[in-house]
């Protein structure tokens, strides 16, 4: 998920005087309150529909584009299960992997197409609608070795940095332009979010999407950078920053499946 503070999924950080986020914690009225993902007061049994700009269904796809002078891709698979809180809540995993994506098709192959992160991020949907997020278990990687876990962290305070730890708010139920919350609740982990528009979209490949809210994402812990997200009505992230949904027929080969 997030890519913001790669290492959630990361590259950047807003800058948080110019958006005026604080900590939901800190209980600013501007935010959504994070006792809509709080597992003692937010049930979890009863989801319902799934949230249009976040379905959890079990599906994969691949985004590619720039990053850093570089073409990237990233591929996403939803599916699997993860416990907190000895069980009382189970989140669907997503994995998010990474890599240096030379020839831009949206497949890694050749020994210098190298892995960048892998990222297994954890997420369940309240009967509220709202999209929680618990954490994630991420690897970094260097020269295509994985070389540490900086930023994992789970809700639980059960991997990487500890207490007070909480769910975050990775969508909204009804997300509307000027929304912002608050997706991580970690010592190490402080992405915010802003909801910044809601359009029609035409990627690069020439495939459209009518109703696509636009986020601006970034770090308490950072400034200096943003990010911008896009998610489409019954399909979820089609632009994470430079990188777009890659389908076959453009430049990429069957690279969604």
């Amino acid at each position: 998920m997030p890519r913001v503070s790669r290492g959630i999924v990361a590259v950047g950080a807003l800058a948080v005087v110019a958006l005026g986020m604080a900590p939901a914690t800190a209980g600013t009225s501007s935010y959504l309150p994070m006792d809509l993902c709080t597992p003692s007061r937010a049930n979890f049994n009863h989801p319902g529909r799934p949230n249009p700009y976040f379905p959890l269904t079990n599906n994969s796809y691949v985004l590619v584009g720039p990053d850093g002078g570089e073409t990237h891709g990233l591929k996403i698979i939803v599916g699997g299960r993860e416990p907190f809180y000895g069980g009382a809540i189970t989140t669907t995993v997503v994995l998010e992997h990474e890599w240096l994506d030379l020839d831009g098709n949206g497949k890694q192959q050749g020994s210098g197409e190298l892995t960048i992160e892998d990222s297994y991020n954890y997420f369940a949907q309240a009967n509220n609608g709202t999209v929680c997020y618990f954490g994630e278990s991420v690897t970094n990687y260097e020269d295509g070795l994985p070389m540490s876990t900086t930023g994992s962290w789970r809700a639980d305070g059960t991997e990487g940095c500890r207490g007070p730890n909480a769910p975050g708010i990775v969508m909204p139920a009804d997300p509307t332009t000027g929304m912002k919350y608050q997706q991580e609740s970690a010592p190490c982990a402080q992405d915010v979010a802003q909801v910044v528009g809601n359009t029609s979209v035409t990627l690069r490949n020439g495939r459209s999407f009518s109703d696509v809210i636009r986020t601006k994402e970034g770090s308490l812990l950072e400034t200096g950078k943003n990010e911008f997200k896009s998610y489409a009505r019954g399909f979820g992230l089609i632009i994470d920053d430079g990188l777009e949904l890659c389908t076959a027929g453009s430049n990429c080969e069957n690279a969604n499946g």
